[in-house]
């Protein structure tokens, strides 16, 4: 899945790198291509920001020509920090942008949770006898009896959400 959003995000760069380099196949009169680009996971800039700025005033600016922003027309984020193993990922601070991986236990109650076997605040046991009901459905995501054990015992007494 890293991957996959590393090659997603250079792709983007690299397309809107054409916009920086004013290499559009059609000539633009004034004010030219705008451009506002986050490194997010999220589509969409709302709640973020580069060096501070939000896209907002910037597009006003451009957009009515009144030249007081005129060298932020053009953000786009870079991450200065690579995961390990050299993994680009999204590196904005807003909490929508970054990627959070699915650990196996959340893969594992996830699962148990679409297959209504976990609840909040649900009888450990029969938590338990419904994911017995379902152990191959359950074992297809790496769910083994410790992680269903520790899941049911956590939805007995947690309240669990969607």
């Amino acid at each position: 899945m890293e991957k996959y959003i590393e090659m997603w995000g250079k792709a983007t760069r690299e397309s809107l790198q054409q916009i920086l380099n004013n290499e559009t196949m059609a000539p633009k009169d004034y004010p030219g291509d705008g451009l506002f680009s986050t490194s997010c996971l999220s589509h969409g800039t709302f709640g973020t920001t580069i060096d501070g700025l939000t896209w907002l005033p910037i597009v006003r600016d451009w957009f009515f020509n009144l030249g007081e922003m005129t060298p932020y027309y053009r953000l786009m984020e870079s991450c200065d920090d690579v995961e390990e193993g050299g993994i680009e990922l999204p590196c904005n601070e807003a909490s929508h942008c970054k990627y959070e991986p699915v650990t196996p236990v959340m893969k594992c109650a996830m699962k148990m949770f679409e297959l209504e076997c976990v609840e909040s605040y649900g009888d450990k046991e029969e938590c338990i006898n419904c994911a017995k009901g379902n152990e191959w459905k359950l074992g297809k995501v790496g769910c083994d009896k410790k992680m269903v054990t520790d899941i049911c015992n956590y939805a007995e007494s947690n309240e669990i959400g969607n």
